[in-house]
């Protein structure tokens, strides 16, 4: 399987590996595997707590 990440992506990516030390591609794989595992309803409640806790780091900025 052949996967596309958009350049914005690309950016990110290597920022966590410059900050975390993470390699793309391992990144990349944990996550997939931490959202394949997951039903419709958990990858929504996933979401949707990402989503609160991004604005919540906003607004502290």
């Amino acid at each position: 399987m052949l996967i596309v990440i958009p350049k914005h992506l690309q950016q990110r990516l290597r920022e966590i590996e410059e900050r975390e030390g993470i390699p793309p591609n391992d990144f990349v794989a944990s996550a997939l595997e931490v959202w394949t595992i997951t039903d419709d309803e958990m990858r929504k409640s996933i979401t949707l707590n990402v989503m609160r806790w991004k604005l919540q780091s906003i607004k502290r900025h």
